[in-house]
């Protein structure tokens, strides 16, 4: 609909206090049966979901930076930042912690040269919850049919890039690559020492993997120039 069917149409300060479960009952009424204003207030919700995944950890020094602390390829002043830093971020602590293993001991079959080596990094878990997930750009569209009973949407940011997992226990992984041309990137799937499979992202972005069954699992997404682990995730 283009068109407000009662106009004025909500103004934006109204459509967020619906969003917010707050709205007035008539402005709650309004939204339900006007598809311009629900339409305006769904592009709110994805809008706030961007900034949020933006807006995550804000402070913490990003992977590929964590990663030079720990090979101590940081200027002193700097590391000497990180350091503090991690002296109060229980987050990134846990995540310097498993870089030993991704750094030393990269999977079979999922090595990049030496030379972009510290281009491996790790995803952070964002903790948006299940509005913030359904309202990601393109998410619902790959997974509107597959979601079912049980199902756990996941979405993992480093830099730029994002991936959005969910997980369907005994029946598959589906994924999502956001922010870089999927074309350019394999995707792996590992548990422990064992590669369950790979395949390549299409070209909006989706992958899946199928009789995936529960226990622990490594994502692992290599392109030209750098690889992103999503390591020990449950299913």
């Amino acid at each position: 609909m283009s068109t407000c069917i009662a106009p004025p149409p909500l103004d934006d300060l109204e459509l967020l206090r619906f969003l917010d479960g707050e709205a007035e009952p008539s402005a709650q009424a309004h939204v339900e049966a006007c598809g311009f204003c629900r339409g305006r207030a769904d592009e709110l919700r994805r809008q706030e979901a961007r900034l949020r995944a933006r807006l995550h950890r804000i402070a913490c020094p990003d992977s590929q930076e964590l990663g030079e602390f720990h090979l101590g390829r940081l200027e002193r002043r700097r590391s000497d930042e990180v350091r503090r830093h991690l002296s109060t971020c229980p987050l990134c602590t846990d995540e310097l912690s498993q870089l030993p293993g991704f750094l030393e001991a990269l999977p079979p079959g999922a090595e990049i040269p030496r030379t972009t080596r510290r281009r491996t990094l790790v995803a952070r878990l964002l903790d948006l919850g299940r509005e913030g997930v359904a309202s990601l750009p393109s998410l619902a569209p790959a997974w509107a049919v597959a979601r079912g009973p049980g199902a756990s949407a996941r979405v993992y940011q480093t830099e730029d890039l994002q991936v959005a997992v969910e997980v369907q226990p005994g029946s598959g992984l589906l994924g999502l690559v956001i922010g870089a041309e999927p074309s350019d990137w394999m995707v792996h799937l590992w548990q422990g020492d064992r590669h369950v499979g790979q395949v390549t992202p299409d070209s909006l972005g989706n992958f899946a993997f199928e009789d995936v069954h529960s226990g622990t699992y490594d994502i692992v997404l290599v392109g030209p120039d750098e690889q992103v682990h999503i390591p020990s995730m449950e299913i």
